[in-house]
């Protein structure tokens, strides 16, 4: 694979449009980071993941060259782009959901996203620095587990 291509990674298109607002559809309820689910003007989905607010470009910055690698190897990885935007660019869905912590649904609501953001970096100028990462087409079959993926005999030495 050449450098440009590497670089391109999985990417596709531009990315999320940043014409109008994105709506909120759904809070994110797992991993370390605050985000959400988006749609944009074109109708595309994207999930939106943030650096935690003492470490900016952390997860943003490791995400963006990890998904590079990990698409040069062959797995099937999202589309992700690097963007910068003010709180104001979001609308939240009057039918936008989350989870509680043991797994509830329940509506989202304005202050949900105001704590969320509140959990995210925001530079000086109010901007937030996040990862779109446009859902992959198709039906997802489950999360990523970390074990029951081989049988015992392949762990042992």
């Amino acid at each position: 694979m050449d450098i440009e291509s590497l670089k391109q990674g999985a990417n596709q298109g531009a990315g999320i449009s940043m014409e109008g607002t994105w709506e909120i559809i759904q809070g994110k309820s797992q991993g370390v980071t605050p985000g959400f689910t988006v749609k944009d003007k074109k109708g595309n989905s994207y999930l939106i993941k943030f650096d935690p607010p003492d470490y900016p470009e952390l997860a943003t910055g490791a995400e963006m060259i990890c998904t590079k690698f990990f698409h040069a190897l062959g797995y099937n990885v999202p589309e992700n782009y690097l963007i910068r935007f003010k709180p104001g660019k979001l609308v939240l869905s009057p039918k936008a959901t989350t989870r509680d912590a043991i797994g509830r649904k329940k509506p989202l609501t304005e202050q949900n996203v105001k704590e969320m953001l509140a959990k995210a970096y925001q530079d000086a100028e109010g901007y937030h620095r996040a990862i779109a990462s446009k859902f992959l087409s198709g039906q997802p079959i489950g999360p990523f587990l970390y074990y029951g993926t081989r049988s015992k005999r392949h762990l042992s030495p």
